[in-house]
């Protein structure tokens, strides 16, 4: 999927919800048909299906904590720490 100027510019936590469904039924597709294509059994594909549509499901989480804390999620390597806005984001 191409992504536009405004995508590339947002960060890990910042998203359009329809977009990251549609991104997230996307991957789905994807990961089924080409389940399939390589003989994986219906059960297995439909197992890949769903953790296609799911993910990118931590962002949607790290988006609301941000949004209702204040707070965001950072990778510090060896641990996810929540830090505020003003420091740096």
């Amino acid at each position: 999927m191409k992504e536009n100027s405004s995508q590339k510019e947002r960060t890990c936590c910042e998203f359009d919800l329809t977009a990251e469904l549609i991104h997230g039924m996307e991957v789905s597709n994807l990961a089924y048909d080409l389940a399939r294509e390589l003989g994986y059994e219906k059960e297995i594909c439909y197992e890949l299906a769903k953790a296609g549509v799911l993910h990118d499901i931590g962002k949607i989480v790290a988006g609301e904590l941000r949004r209702i804390t204040g707070y965001a999620l950072v990778d510090r390597g060896d641990a996810l720490c929540a830090d505020p806005f003003h420091a740096g984001l």
